[in-house]
């Protein structure tokens, strides 16, 4: 009886590893484990409440009270640059500078406000044209990031 339990745990970690080894090796093709592609974006971090402030659009969340935009971030000035040299990539048609960000490391971010950060993720929701609302912005679901420089360009 005891065997056949630690044979089970032991396909079951076997299991484990080797479902990681291949979300490692999709993240290193550049898909995300759902298949979206991965991209590194250069940016600057501001709280969406300072965005929405500038673009004339209330204070979002609850009944447009601010409720719960208070750990809200987006990424303005944005550019699709190398993951590894950040240097800019040619991404002719697409126009979008600003991303509103999402997922488990969004918060994570929030120490960055104001300085310049490359998110490493994948776009959950294409923008809409011709709109600066939160709502209409592309979405990016941050996987990881790492600051570049301490203020804004």
């Amino acid at each position: 009886m005891r065997s056949k339990m630690w044979s089970t745990a032991a396909i079951a970690c076997m299991l484990v590893s080797l479902t990681a080894a291949q979300e490692k090796k999709d993240q290193a093709r550049g898909k995300s484990s759902g298949g979206e592609d991965i991209v590194t974006v250069l940016g600057c971090v501001q709280k969406e409440s300072a965005y929405r402030a500038q673009n004339n659009e209330g204070k979002g969340g609850t009944a447009n009270t601010g409720v719960g935009v208070a750990n809200e971030f987006m990424l303005r000035s944005a550019k699709t640059v190398n993951a590894e040299t950040l240097k800019p990539i040619d991404n002719r048609g697409s126009n979008i500078d600003s991303y509103s960000l999402t997922g488990k490391l969004e918060g994570d971010v929030q120490p960055a406000v104001g300085q310049q950060i490359a998110v490493t993720g994948y776009v959950v929701k294409a923008s809409s044209e011709g709109t600066k609302k939160v709502k209409d912005l592309a979405m990016l679901n941050v996987l990881s990031w790492r600051k570049v420089a301490d203020r804004c360009k």
